[in-house]
C-alpha cells in the first residue's frame, strides 16, 4: 500500500487548515483524467460581486469552492452581474498589491468544478467570450434556474 499525501491539512489545532490542491491534482492524475468522483452532492457558489475590492468575497467563494472539490462533491460557480469579471483573462491587480486569483481559479476547474457566466451580464457590462479564460460555459437566463435547481446547496458570494 503507498501511503497518500492529505489533500486536506489540518493544524494541531483543528482550526486551521488549508487543501493542498498539488496533493489533489497528483491524485486525479493517477485515477484518471475525469475528475474526481464525487458522494452526489454538490454544492453551487452564486458569484454576484467583482474581484479585487472592499468586498473580496470572490477570493472566499474560491477557496471555499475548492475545499468543496476536496471533500469529493460536486461544484459549480455561476457568475452573474460584476461577479463575471472572475472569469476575465486579464486580470493584473498588482497595482493594488494583491495577487491574482487565476490560480486558484486554474486549480478549482482542473479539481473538476465547473465555471458558468451569464451571458446578459457579460452583455451589460461589454465582455465579449474572448476576454474570458478557456474552460468557461456561457449560459443564458432560463439555465440559471436550472443550475440552482439541480444542486443540493446554493450559496450567494
Amino acid at each position: 500500500m503507498v501511503d497518500e499525501e492529505p489533500t486536506v491539512v489540518c493544524g494541531p489545532d483543528g482550526d486551521s487548515c488549508y487543501i493542498d490542491t498539488e496533493a489533489l491534482k497528483k491524485e486525479m492524475a493517477l485515477n484518471g483524467a475525469g475528475g474526481r468522483a464525487h458522494d452526489g452532492r454538490s454544492v453551487l457558489f452564486m458569484v454576484t460581486r467583482g474581484t479585487y475590492g472592499r468586498y473580496d468575497d470572490v477570493y472566499g467563494a474560491i477557496l471555499v469552492a475548492n475545499a468543496t472539490l476536496a471533500k469529493q462533491q460536486g461544484a459549480t460557480m455561476l457568475l452573474i452581474n460584476d461577479g463575471i469579471y472572475l472569469a476575465m483573462k486579464a486580470q493584473e491587480p498588482s497595482r493594488i498589491a494583491l495577487a491574482s486569483n487565476l490560480p486558484e481559479i486554474s486549480d478549482f476547474h482542473e479539481l473538476g468544478g465547473r465555471l458558468l457566466t451569464h451571458r446578459e451580464s457579460m452583455e451589460k457590462r461589454g465582455v465579449e467570450t474572448a476576454d474570458l479564460i478557456d474552460g468557461v460555459e456561457i449560459i443564458e437566463d432560463d439555465r440559471v434556474v436550472l443550475e440552482i435547481e439541480r444542486h443540493s446547496v446554493s450559496l450567494t458570494f
